[in-house]
Order: structure tokens, then sequence, then C-alpha cells
């Protein structure tokens, strides 16, 4: 094993699958799924969005990905960027 790694090819020793959540991780997945399920799952997240949109809003920002990528026949090229300043009070 080199410094970055195994040589491609080698298998991994032990441990998890590159790619694959930690049992603490999955745990607390599985924990927040069961809370939302206990407190009325879509129900409870539309009385979260009426009564506490911030917090709503960062939840639906955290869904959001982080990386765009097209693939190799149809990559993504922007055509436009734009910054919008909304009022805080609107």
């Amino acid at each position: 094993m080199g410094l970055r790694g195994p040589k491609p090819g080698t298998a991994r020793k032990g441990g998890r699958q590159k790619g694959t959540a930690n049992k603490t991780t999955r745990d607390m997945k599985s924990m927040i799924e069961g809370a939302l399920n206990a407190k009325g799952g879509q129900k409870y997240l539309e009385k979260i969005a009426d009564t506490h949109p911030q917090t709503f809003a960062m939840l639906c920002a955290k869904l959001v990905p982080t990386t765009l990528a097209g693939d190799a026949d149809n990559p993504l090229i922007p055509s436009k960027i734009e910054q919008v300043i909304v009022d805080p009070k609107s």
C-alpha cells in the first residue's frame, strides 16, 4: 500500500467498502426517520413549513445536490449566471 492507498486492482483490507455509510451515520439516519414517522411525517413537515419557514428552507437546501455534472455526451455549460438580492421583509 502506497501513500495514497492501495494500488489499483488490489483488494481493500478490512473496514467498510468505499462509499458505505458508517454504523453511526446509518443508525442516526434510521433514528431521524423513525422520529419523523412518529411525528406524522409529511404533515409534521408541512407544519414546520408554516410555523418556521427558515428552518424548513434550510432542510430543503440539504436535499439539493452540491455538484452539478452532465455526462460526456451532454455536458452542462452555464450560459447565464446572475445574482439576485432578495428583500428579507417580503
